[in-house]
């Protein structure tokens, strides 16, 4: 009786979400459930593409319109990555919807100065979009991912500590302080291949001795050392 209460109310807050926070027309996960209007109302925010997520949401309500998201959400990942990233694999902290397609939002769009840059929405990025590749094998985005994980590499000559907390689409870095928010999600990216395994090494290491930061960037390197340690569990 407690376990039926307790899926009832599972998938009551999963179609919450489908009613309240995608937009059902292109299929977008919203800023929230206030972003239903103007400009607002068709942007996104590559960080909450949490991909295994909206994959166990369909499989919990038996929902095909979750496929609807999935597929633009893959769509959205491929066209930023080839449009504005193709030598990164950097997504923008937030994106909108403007003459048909998909861009990096312009300054100041929500936050600040950086909307449009890789920066502390963002950074999420390689976690949630790797874990999915990790569990599921969708490939989709593999090619982005791996641009990104030799990218990042390459441009920190294989230092951990020295990746910053901030980066334009081309790589230029603007960012000044070694944050865990950014080094330890690279570290679920390195998965996707063996070729990364010393520098997944490295980024775990580095992650597992660092000093505690606020709570942001540490639930970030909590969650990203469960994917490294494989503990992540599907859901």
């Amino acid at each position: 009786m407690v376990r039926s209460i307790i899926y009832k109310l599972q998938r009551d807050i999963i179609n919450a979400i489908m009613d309240n926070e995608i937009n059902q027309t292109q299929w977008t996960i919203r800023l929230g459930d206030w972003a239903n209007s103007g400009s607002y109302n068709t942007a996104t925010r590559p960080s909450d593409f949490m991909l295994n997520h909206l994959k166990a949401f369909q499989q919990a309500t038996g929902d095909t319109r979750w496929t609807n998201v999935i597929d633009k959400t893959y769509t959205i990942i491929n066209s930023l990555y080839t449009g504005y990233s193709s030598s990164t694999g950097l997504l923008p902290d937030f994106v909108v919807y403007s003459g048909g397609v998909y861009k990096p939002a312009a300054a100041n769009f929500l936050e600040d100065a950086n909307d449009g840059n890789y920066n502390y929405n963002s950074c999420r990025t390689p976690w949630r979009i790797a874990t999915d590749y990790l569990i599921t094998g969708d490939s989709r985005a593999l090619t982005q991912l791996n641009k990104m994980n030799s990218w990042i590499k390459t441009k920190v000559s294989s230092t951990p500590g020295s990746i910053k907390d901030g980066y334009k689409l081309n790589g230029t870095v603007f960012g000044s302080y070694n944050s865990g928010a950014f080094y330890a999600p690279f570290g679920v990216s390195a998965m996707t291949s063996s070729t990364y395994q010393s520098w997944l090494n490295s980024l775990w290491s580095h992650t597992a001795s660092s000093a505690a930061e606020d709570y942001y960037e540490d639930s970030i390197k909590l969650f990203s050392m469960i994917v490294m340690s494989g503990n992540w569990w599907t859901y």
